[in-house]
């Protein structure tokens, strides 16, 4: 009897330890919102704070881009972009996802040595990845959807 219960315990532990967690959609989508609303603010350290930490050195990458230029068009943009995910889908494994985020009247800096540029409307895919219980934006760029 107690080989048994000593084995069924194993086994049990074993299969709840592989178990991958299902992706939450609230907290993946919480989470590229969040990262949204501070990059697409020029609030590019708070956005750090959403990111994992290979995408921090693209972000820190990116930014050292920012050209003098920028910095002035940045100064006259006067209304906020509006920014809202409009879904959030699994992608291969339940730790990775994709969200789709829907921004309108958004000052958009290009690539470096080009002026950035007031976008009225597109579509961002923020790539997401769970990292320790937590959803993290995985970034090697920004890749606009569709315009």
């Amino acid at each position: 009897m107690k080989k048994f219960f000593l084995i069924s315990t194993i086994i049990f532990l074993f299969t709840a330890c592989n178990r991958q967690q299902p992706v939450n959609e609230k907290q993946a989508e919480e989470c590229a919102l969040n990262f949204a609303q501070n990059f697409f603010n020029f609030k590019y350290k708070e956005a750090l704070d959403y990111c994992t930490e290979n995408s921090k050195t693209w972000m820190k990458f990116y930014v050292s881009n920012i050209s003098h230029a920028d910095i002035d068009s940045i100064r006259k943009v006067t209304q906020l972009p509006q920014l809202k995910i409009q879904k959030v889908e699994k992608s291969g494994t339940d730790s990775t996802a994709a969200a789709y985020c829907k921004v309108e009247n958004c000052f958009l800096l290009d690539s470096i040595g080009r002026s950035g540029r007031m976008i009225k409307k597109t579509v961002f895919k923020i790539k997401l990845v769970l990292e320790n219980n937590s959803w993290k934006v995985k970034l090697d760029g920004m890749q606009q959807y569709k315009n």
